[in-house]
């Protein structure tokens, strides 16, 4: 167990520092950390290098580069996960590293990118992308001063809009978020859905409720510059769901086509199976609008008329509801069926719901 410190309070009359403070020079409260014991020695080293390193780093900005963030809808306030943060995420967590890529969404003066070269050498390449030129030099300068040359090819600083920046080579994601605005975050939560691949990890230290693709699969309390137990969110990239019009263009031949034996076959209970059935097909049960209805006994429904003689034509709208023990999302759909000859309006498929 290592005792560690939360931030000690900011300077007068400037916005805080990212200095590191060693435990026995500060007042702050105290909590510990576990450290895996072949862990130790890498994390001590760690500690100094940076305490050594950030012990004069400045993050105050200008006028000018205030401006700068007001004109990206951007807060200019400073605050990073520390290194026990860092390994907290990414050691603590088993976080797969080996091999892996990290890039640092507002990276500031780049504690967390060179902490996280530091705990985890197995990393490909650690990136830093920040909005602030000031900020961004610091972080050129510190990383000339730290004493692995490995280290330092590793790490590579972006001064960009982090909307700019590509993140299609991303393995892990650090998205301080706390202080970006609703806009800005709704618009990363889509480049998250457009450009991160399946299986990449995103930290975020606040909810992102706007993605499609990102799965909560954990939170925790870390060790922030501004607070020692800040909630952090861990999502998982999953599978982009395909259209509705991919998943749904079948006609009533092509149903039975695929589901042998579906046409002849009363459907039975909902929940009944077929061990000769493929898994990969999706199937529907279709009810007429006007011989069937939820509720009614589905062989009652399934016999009023044959599925060769229901128009091929089928409405699909998606609802999103609450539906597994687990609490998960399901899609739901309403089917609707046009009358016989009737066309395909708006108005008849509000009719047939």
């Amino acid at each position: 167990w290592i005792p560690i410190c939360g931030r000690p309070p900011p300077p007068k009359n400037s916005q805080f520092m990212a200095t590191r403070i060693p435990p026995s020079e500060s007042d702050s409260p105290k909590i510990k950390l576990r450290i895996h014991p072949k862990d130790r020695e890498l994390f001590v080293r760690a500690r100094n290098i940076l305490h050594s390193c950030y012990k004069s780093a400045q993050t105050e900005l200008g006028i000018d580069e205030k401006r700068l963030f007001d004109s990206h809808s951007s807060d200019p306030t400073y605050g990073e996960l520390s290194i026990e943060g860092v390994y907290q995420l990414l050691k603590e967590e088993k976080t797969p590293t080996n091999g892996a890529s990290l890039i640092d969404l507002g990276s500031g003066v780049g504690l967390p990118v060179v902490a996280s070269g530091l705990i985890c050498p197995d990393l490909s390449s650690v990136i830093g992308v920040e909005l602030s030129t000031k900020r961004h030099k610091e972080a050129l300068r510190i990383r000339s001063m730290l004493p692995d040359k490995s280290l330092r090819e590793k790490i590579k600083y972006y001064n960009q809009d982090i909307l700019e920046t590509s993140l299609k080579s991303a393995d892990i994601l650090f998205f301080s978020s706390l202080v970006f605005p609703h806009k800005i975050v709704q618009r990363m939560c889509a480049k998250f859905d457009n450009e991160l691949k399946i299986g990449s990890i995103v930290f975020s230290s606040r909810k992102l409720s706007g993605s499609k693709r990102l799965s909560l699969i954990s939170t925790r309390q870390v060790v922030m510059s501004w607070d020692i137990a800040h909630k952090i969110y861990c999502y998982q990239v999953q599978a982009p769901v395909p259209p509705l019009s991919q998943m749904i263009s079948v006609s009533s031949r092509e149903i039975s086509k695929k589901s042998p034996g579906i046409s002849g076959r009363s459907p039975g209970n909902l929940g009944e199976s077929r061990e000769d059935s493929d898994p990969s097909i999706l199937s529907f049960l279709l009810i007429h609008p006007r011989h069937g209805r939820p509720g009614r006994r589905l062989n009652e429904t399934a016999t009023k008329k044959q599925l060769s003689l229901i128009p091929s034509k089928i409405w699909v709208e998606e609802k999103s509801g609450k539906g597994t023990a687990k609490g998960e999302n399901v899609k739901l759909l309403e089917l609707f069926l046009p009358q016989d000859g009737a066309e395909s309006s708006s108005e008849t498929k509000d009719n047939r719901r």
